[in-house]
């Protein structure tokens, strides 16, 4: 009952301001088509690869796509709005240091951290992001000494972005894969929040019918698809 009521969703103290200016300011129609950065590892199950491949050619069809070099990391500190943002890569949450939580380019090389994304000249306000990285919502231990909650994803929110759907820990590639047909689904997106609460809550009803047939793979089913959470809201 508490699940189908409450969806994953968080937002920070600077986000109220944020939204208001955001309202305040002109049509989203006039962003620019979505982007796609994509450095998930080459080395990854075939078949798993072919399922991503096929979902985000599904989720961005008609629609621009654009694959990043890692090694030119100015072109994402510098973007500009865009009507949807996708970033497929590893992610590694700091231990102690929430600065130095970073996303991971291919064969998880480090690419960029919390600190370089805030202390950009980024701009993506009004974008709806998809982050399907490990750890992006994750934060060090409630003894850290600032009392904000500061990830990868409230890096991006704080650049102006409207919502961003992060992760608090792994993100297994299939579920990842299900999520984002489920978006697709719901084109054009009006509120990635709702699609991830009905997405959810669909996970949640399986795992019911599933209790007494196979309880573990049920089970697991529902762990996958918890760590997505969504940080601002529309």
């Amino acid at each position: 009952v508490w699940a189908e009521t409450h969806k994953a969703t968080y937002l920070p103290a600077f986000w109220i301001r944020q939204k208001r200016r955001q309202d305040e300011s002109s049509n989203t129609s006039l962003l620019a088509p979505s982007v796609l950065i994509n450095f998930t590892d080459s080395s990854e199950d075939p078949a798993r690869k072919t399922l991503l491949n096929q979902a985000l050619k599904d989720l961005f069809a008609k629609k621009l796509i654009q694959l990043y070099d890692p090694a030119d990391k100015n072109l994402f500190l510098n973007m500009k709005p865009t009507s949807l943002l996708a970033i497929m890569s590893h992610g590694q949450s700091h231990p102690i240091n929430m600065f130095a939580s970073q996303l991971l380019a291919h064969n998880n090389t480090a690419w960029v951290t919390v600190q370089e994304i805030m202390s950009s000249k980024m701009n993506l306000e009004k974008t709806q992001i998809i982050l399907a990285a490990c750890e992006a919502d994750l934060v060090p231990p409630i003894t850290s000494s600032v009392d904000e909650h500061i990830s990868i994803s409230t890096a991006l929110l704080h650049k102006g972005a409207k919502e961003v759907l992060g992760t608090l820990w792994r993100a297994y590639s299939q579920t990842t894969n299900n999520l984002l047909i489920e978006i697709y689904k719901n084109l054009p997106i009006t509120s990635l929040c709702n699609i991830l609460h009905t997405w959810q809550v669909s996970y949640l009803k399986a795992y019911t019918r599933k209790l007494k047939r196979n309880r573990n793979g049920a089970l697991v089913d529902l762990y996958h698809s918890i760590p997505f959470r969504i940080v601002g809201l529309y």
